[in-house]
């Protein structure tokens, strides 16, 4: 959802609610989480954000188009 590579809001508190739950882990082992998105929501993350620390990154694609 978004326009232009853009959130079409701003909620300051579900990002920092995001966040915290994307890198939240059980104390115990050597755990991360992992964020999975589409290549167009990977390519809207401000470059000096990504990857995005803490978590593992995975981007999937559609990979590339065929012409006939």
């Amino acid at each position: 959802i978004g326009k232009g590579g853009q959130l079409p809001w701003n909620l300051p508190k579900e990002f920092q609610y995001f966040i915290r739950k994307t890198k939240e882990v059980p104390a115990e082992g050597n755990l991360r989480n992992a964020l999975v998105m589409g290549r167009k929501t990977w390519d809207s993350v401000p470059a000096k954000a990504r990857p995005m620390p803490g978590r593992y990154n995975v981007v999937l694609s559609g990979g590339a188009e065929e012409t006939v």
